[in-house]
């Protein structure tokens, strides 16, 4: 702490890393907080305030002018404390619950409170919170809980309510392999009250889903293979009732695709999220007779159903497991597809990584989607293909190829691989490498063979095993706001 010039060094060079967040300590002198907030770039800064002294009391005046030091340079803000009472943590929740009302446009604020007196905390708090495992050696902090058992502690002071969760299949994604017995075994990992069931339902018929949709205890589905919005809704007329009659939201992944794979169920204030409270809320040690009736709150949560795609997530995912998103900033790509239903998802993956322009082949793009799109140049003779494969310079040609095409048509996959491949600069290193990304389902020789060819012509290979566990993780994080690890779900599906 007597050298905050060399703080300032190294937390800089951590932004130059790219470190997506960075912890900077409040002591620190103002003009060094002011600076690296001015250069932060991508990464985000977490103000960061720690009293180990056991004397800092929430409700006090300190307490507000560390919170309002903290607003001006800060993403989240972040206050630690040791306590020593129980009550302390009822402190802590009125002070949370003040600053909100007081400072609006404020960044999330995290806070917990250390030691086992303070673990109550923990499992209330809402933003970043610190968690520990039960594999590791010690824990990091005094009173840590896994994520398991924060779950378990919001479940049991009914701040977790118990849900059903559906896998909506069909015979084929059955006889592939679902994803069922994972999501169990997620659930009871995490420590989730909630229960997981496997639907299948009729070939072209999504029929029956309102009836899930309409219980009480719906949590969310996914649907593996998607269905369309259109099918959805012809299907499950009842739907249309949802929302107060506004039918479910519809994401902007799930229009411009076109396919719906996730629904999800949000609960919130009936009243508008921006809205202002009228007054502080009453503190726990100064109750007013006329505070709000808890029950008539619960009354005031709406459940709101939205339709979600997840599938495209897993794409952009797989293609930045080994690079960042900026590495396709500006590069072309190509996407070999039977359909453009296949290729939806794909393309909506290239639009999020800024790619400036894709070759495609083996179909025609919809409307919608070449509207939300970057420039398409559609593969229609030997002289396009020629044309990509003589750019003015190396940029010009495929930095990443996704194909959807099965096995019968592999040739044109290893053929098109051969033709854009990197002549004596393939140096085995993957940070020299373009991608390939196979979507078709088949892990068998062939795509194997498929994948050698790639990693002979410069590209580095990724499997639809790859892309499948990535959508896995992303849906698990849109239907329970749970974050798996990707080498977990690779893991549990035996890949």
């Amino acid at each position: 702490m007597d050298k905050p010039e060399l703080y300032h060094e190294y937390l800089f060079r951590a932004i130059q890393w790219g470190v997506e967040y960075i912890d900077v300590e409040l002591w620190l002198p103002e003009e060094i907080r002011r600076d690296l907030w001015h250069r932060k770039g991508n990464s985000r800064i977490m103000s960061a305030f720690h009293d180990f002294s056991g004397t800092f009391k929430w409700p006090s005046a300190h307490a507000q002018e560390v919170f309002e030091r903290s607003v001006h340079y800060a993403d989240i803000i972040k206050m630690i404390a040791i306590i020593n009472e129980h009550t302390e943590n009822f402190e802590l929740e009125y002070f949370r619950s003040k600053v909100k009302t007081e400072y609006p446009h404020a960044p999330p604020f995290s806070a917990v409170n250390m030691g086992q007196v303070g673990q109550i905390s923990r499992s209330l708090n809402k933003v970043f919170t610190p968690i520990t495992h039960p594999l590791l050696p010690i824990i990091a902090a005094p009173g840590q809980l896994s994520a398991a058992e924060i779950n378990c502690a919001l479940a049991h002071m009914g701040n977790l309510p118990k849900k059903a969760f559906y896998g909506i299949t069909s015979v084929e994604s059955r006889v592939k392999g679902h994803r069922a017995p994972f999501y169990e075994k997620c659930f009871n990992e995490l420590g989730l009250p909630h229960q997981f069931a496997v639907i299948e339902r009729q070939p072209n018929s999504p029929a029956g889903l309102e009836m899930l949709c309409r219980q009480t205890s719906f949590g969310g589905a996914y649907l593996d293979p998607g269905l369309s919005y259109n099918s959805l809704m012809k299907h499950n007329p009842m739907l249309t009732t949802a929302n107060n009659g506004e039918g479910p939201i519809v994401s902007e992944a799930a229009r411009v695709i076109g396919t719906v794979d996730t629904i999800m169920v949000r609960v919130g204030s009936s009243s508008h999220s921006n809205s202002t409270p009228s007054s502080i809320p009453a503190s726990p040690r100064q109750q007013k007779d006329g505070a709000p009736d808890p029950n008539q709150a619960k009354q005031n949560q709406t459940a709101t159903l939205i339709f979600d795609n997840a599938s495209w997530k897993g794409i952009l995912s797989a293609l930045t497991r080994d690079l960042t998103p900026s590495a396709y900033t500006g590069r072309t790509s190509m996407v070999l597809a039977s359909s453009s239903e296949d290729a939806a998802p794909v393309i909506f993956a290239m639009k999020a990584l800024k790619i400036s322009k894709i070759y495609t082949l083996g179909f025609k793009t919809s409307s919608t989607l070449a509207r939300n799109a970057p420039p398409i140049e559609q593969f229609n003779s030997l002289e396009s293909l020629q044309r990509a494969r003589s750019g003015a310079n190396e940029s010009a040609a495929p930095f990443v190829m996704v194909s959807t095409l099965g096995p019968a048509k592999s040739s044109i996959v290893r053929l098109l691989l051969r033709a854009f491949a990197r002549n004596g600069q393939n140096d085995g290193s993957t940070s020299n490498k373009r991608v390939f990304l196979d979507l078709a389902h088949a892990a068998d020789r062939q795509a194997i063979e498929t994948a050698e060819i790639a990693d002979k012509s410069g590209f580095a290979p990724y499997g639809a095993a790859d892309s499948a566990a990535f959508t896995t993780v992303e849906s698990m994080r849109l239907l329970v706001g749970q974050n798996v690890p990707y080498s977990f779900v690779r893991l549990a599906s035996g890949n």
